[in-house]
């Protein structure tokens, strides 16, 4: 690259750096908030409308999913052998860029809830990593029989004037880790059990997140008779269980 490259590069890049500093200067802040839980104007007006992130306390004190879900056991009890859909990775990393050419979904199989439950308590040897992640609402689709162990928040259907579009119920481990993404949606995580770590990057910084479009392929079980091999010489097999195969 020619240094009259660098020089464009800087060019393009400054004001997108001067935007980045203004909002952290004029309203982002170096650290999240925590807060009580506020009302519907003040959580529209002071972080949903600005693009904030903010951690919000007491939230969910009045559902009883915050002791009955202290144990496993209690989720056994109530979904057995109902088949839920889980998804498998050899990794853990799901929807992610794999061979820097593609855009990879993980394997998606139904299984007992029980089976699911052994291979995360470690009961059950697997090969992969299973996270249940499955969207489109499947905590109300899959989890019926948890329904009444949590309840509408009103302040946030308030805030936004309708119900929420989706319920989704996600258990996983350490292992299991989404990718860096952005979606429509505005999202309300509850941490139930456990911990979840998030890393955000602000609207402002989209320029240095490298946005890129990439083929989609998805994981499957190997077997001998798939083809290894790309049409540009990659290899595609990942382990002696896993394969990438690109969609049509």
């Amino acid at each position: 690259m020619s240094n009259d490259d660098d020089d464009d590069d800087d060019h393009v890049a400054c004001p997108f750096q001067c935007l980045s500093q203004e909002a952290r200067e004029l309203y982002l802040e170096s650290h999240i908030s925590r807060i009580p839980v506020p009302s519907p104007l003040v959580f529209y007006r002071d972080y949903v409308s600005r693009n904030r992130p903010v951690i919000i306390q007491g939230a969910l004190d009045q559902w009883s999913a915050l002791s009955k879900w202290n144990t496993l056991n209690y989720f056994r009890d109530q979904l057995g052998d109902t088949p839920v859909t889980i998804d498998i990775t050899p990794d853990g990393y799901g929807d992610c860029v794999k061979l820097h050419k593609y855009f990879v979904t993980p394997v998606e199989e139904k299984m007992p809830f029980n089976h699911f439950m052994d291979i995360i308590e470690g009961k059950k040897s697997f090969d992969g990593i299973v996270y249940c992640q499955h969207q489109n609402s499947s905590f109300t689709t899959e989890f019926q029989q948890l329904n009444n162990d949590i309840h509408e928040l009103g302040w946030v259907r308030e805030a936004f004037g309708q119900a929420p579009d989706a319920v989704n119920l996600w258990i996983g481990t350490s292992k299991s880790i989404s990718t860096l993404h952005h979606d429509p949606y505005e999202n309300l995580y509850g941490v139930i059990r456990g911990r979840k770590h998030f890393t955000l990057y602000p609207p402002t910084d989209f320029y240095w997140l490298n946005q890129k479009f990439y083929k989609k392929a998805h994981y499957e079980r190997y077997n001998s008779t798939q083809k290894i091999i790309d049409d540009d010489g990659i290899n595609l097999k990942v382990d002696e269980n896993f394969i990438i195969v690109p969609d049509d």
